[in-house]
């Protein structure tokens, strides 16, 4: 983790005169020559590092609209630029006046670094409505009391089940509780020689690892990871117990040995266990609609809301989100441009033309009832729904350390469902790893 610190210290130590040459040639052909009259329409730079032709034309699609609304203003769309490459603009004053951030801790560790500008004056001078968003995605933007991003598209997570194994079964409906869920998937296991054939549900299948899983299964308990009020990491909790130790009782119950070799067996995609039976039941976003749509079209499964735990009913109906972000670099050259762009791709065709082609959803709310998005399978629609009535909250808190957090998670949590920590060491671990890297992060940022 120290590494990782250093990493980013020297990215925002890293000299003028180092980038300065490479982000000269990415901008030259903005510059006007000297003695040549102004250009008659102002350019302004978009980064995005998608690469997949579908969003690479979505972009473009979007960008070619507002630019055709807008006379005198024009959007130029750069594709495949990774974000650290646009923080190395920044760093260089050569800053591209847009750019898209992706889900983790990048925003908030951008905003600590001073490599964005704060959005809350651009705000308040016009009056913009943040209401009209899912409310996760603006407080997922928010660092140090002040707006950095508007959301550009959202993930968020329900509950999957496969149909046919569950008739089989004599099962009629997903169940409500995370106990029920144990219960099912103990009746739908199937052992074969040496580990199993099948699991009914793994509550961090689905997931890039018990890392992004845990903070779920923290709010599902009634915990938090992070404290707004008091800004520190609030792991170590009696909450926060409760989750691991059911965790940890979980996988136990099976054998964490058994159960690493047989998601060892895991693939993506066509390979994935859901969709080749080796799970009746898993925890995942949206995308895996659009996934069985391209791999496993005769799948007969469905969606729901996600279990909560039987002592907190007051949770039914929760996910978190994840999204992607505009954001206005520290430095850009056309901050009304800018902002005229990011806040007019929450309006019109662009939040359907992304939410299409990234396969996520947008984070406007009146678009979650939209027919075109709507009408595209109902497994997706019972998710815009979720997120229209459901009980949402971000992934992860606005800090400048959640860069590191599912890792931080993902040692220790391991180590306690397979019995080489306890619950109560595993978080205590945790909180403290947080807690050194957030102080060392601030003393960095009020030394540069």
């Amino acid at each position: 983790m120290n590494s990782l610190l250093t990493r980013r210290a020297l990215l925002r130590r890293t000299t003028v005169a180092g980038i300065g040459l490479a982000s000269a040639a990415v901008f030259t052909s903005c510059a006007g020559g000297v003695g040549k009259p102004a250009p008659a329409v102002v350019k302004a730079e978009y980064w995005h590092s998608w690469s997949t032709p579908p969003v690479v034309k979505a972009v473009a699609d979007a960008t070619a609209e507002y630019n055709a609304q807008h006379p005198g203003r024009e959007v130029i769309a750069r594709w495949g630029i990774p974000a650290t490459r646009a923080l190395l603009a920044v760093a260089g004053g050569q800053p591209p006046d847009i750019v898209t951030l992706y889900p983790g801790g990048t925003l908030s560790e951008w905003a600590n670094n001073g490599a964005l500008r704060s959005l809350t004056p651009l705000v308040q001078a016009s009056r913009y409505d943040l209401t009209r968003f899912v409310q996760s995605q603006i407080t997922h933007a928010i660092f140090d009391g002040q707006l950095y991003a508007l959301p550009l598209g959202m993930g968020a997570y329900m509950f999957y089940y496969d149909r046919k194994i569950f008739q089989a079964a004599g099962i009629s409906a997903p169940p409500k509780t995370l106990q029920e869920a144990q219960q099912i998937s103990q009746k739908l296991t199937e052992k074969s020689l040496g580990g199993f054939a099948r699991v009914g549900f793994l509550p961090f299948a689905g997931f890039s690892g018990n890392g992004s899983g845990f903070s779920l299964y923290s709010y599902l308990f009634g915990g938090k990871i992070w404290s707004v009020k008091e800004q520190r990491f609030t792991i170590n909790t009696p909450a926060n117990l409760a989750a691991l130790r059911w965790l940890t009782d979980y996988y136990r119950a099976y054998g964490p040995t058994a159960v690493d070799k047989f998601t060892a067996g895991f693939g993506n995609q066509a390979q994935d266990p859901f969709f080749a039976g080796k799970l009746a039941m898993e925890i995942n976003g949206q995308w895996q609609v659009f996934n069985a749509k391209n791999f496993k079209p005769n799948l007969d499964y469905d969606v729901a809301p996600i279990p909560y735990d039987e002592q907190h009913p007051q949770l039914r109906n929760s996910t978190m989100t994840r999204g992607n972000s505009l954001v206005l670099p520290k430095g850009s050259h056309h901050v009304e441009e800018g902002w005229s762009f990011i806040t007019w791709m929450q309006t019109g065709n662009a939040p359907v033309i992304m939410a299409k082609a990234v396969n996520n959803m947008p984070a406007v709310r009146s678009y979650l009832s939209d027919p075109r998005l709507t009408s595209i399978d109902p497994r997706y629609a019972r998710f815009l729904a979720y997120l229209r009535n459901g009980n949402v909250q971000p992934q992860w808190p606005p800090t400048p350390v959640t860069g590191i957090l599912p890792n931080a998670f993902q040692t220790d949590v391991d180590a306690a469902t397979h019995g080489a920590e306890s619950p109560q060491q595993a978080l205590a671990h945790i909180e403290l790893v947080m807690q050194e890297n957030l102080a060392a992060m601030q003393r960095r940022g009020k030394s540069a």
